[in-house]
């Protein structure tokens, strides 16, 4: 495959970005967390900066085609991927875990939270392993609203249940993989 899948570095949950950890994290503010529990990267192994690119939509989309094929191969070999993917997000949950846990100042307020995103967690990873592929959301913020400049496809659960706990701050952003290459077909029948 010419693709990698990375799991995010940042939790599912913003309910682990308070305002007591980080001021910069008031109410309403845009904070880190991923767009659903789950939340993965399909990065092009090319060089290619953003969808944009003609050579992302090159050959009928052919790049961005691969790489959602990847996610679903990876996610459809069993239980290997699966696990894999929920390794990865409970990874990033216990790390954020651990920075909340280092603001000593603040052990009443991190044990308070934790029981209740514990739980969810626990929850949520149930739920995550029995998801099927068209469960999924495969899209790309295209520039100049761009995190990076490489391509990668944004691949996350579209459940509610699944997302209560995560942003919703780069909805306006996501495009539809089947919109562009929708889009692609009309341009170049």
């Amino acid at each position: 495959m010419d693709s990698y899948i990375i799991g995010n570095l940042a939790s599912y949950d913003r309910r682990q970005y308070p305002e007591w950890f980080d001021k910069k994290y008031t109410p309403g503010s845009i904070t880190p967390e991923g767009q659903a529990f789950g939340h993965s990267l399909v990065v092009s192994k090319k060089r290619v900066y953003n969808v944009v690119d003609p050579d992302a939509t090159a050959n009928s989309g052919a790049l961005l085609k691969e790489m959602k094929a990847h996610f679903v191969e990876f996610w459809e070999k069993g239980e290997s991927g699966k696990t894999s993917l929920l390794r990865r997000t409970k990874l990033a949950f216990e790390s954020q875990n651990n920075k909340l846990a280092s603001k000593r100042e603040h052990a009443a307020q991190y044990n308070a939270l934790l029981p209740r995103i514990t739980a969810d967690f626990e929850i949520m990873s149930k739920e995550f392993l029995y998801l099927k592929i068209e469960d999924f959301v495969f899209a790309v913020h295209p520039h100049p609203d761009i995190s990076v400049g490489h391509l990668h496809m944004h691949v996350f659960p579209n459940v509610d249940s699944l997302r209560k706990f995560s942003s919703k701050h780069h909805d306006w952003k996501t495009i539809a993989l089947a919109a562009i290459l929708k889009a692609e077909a009309q341009d170049n029948p």
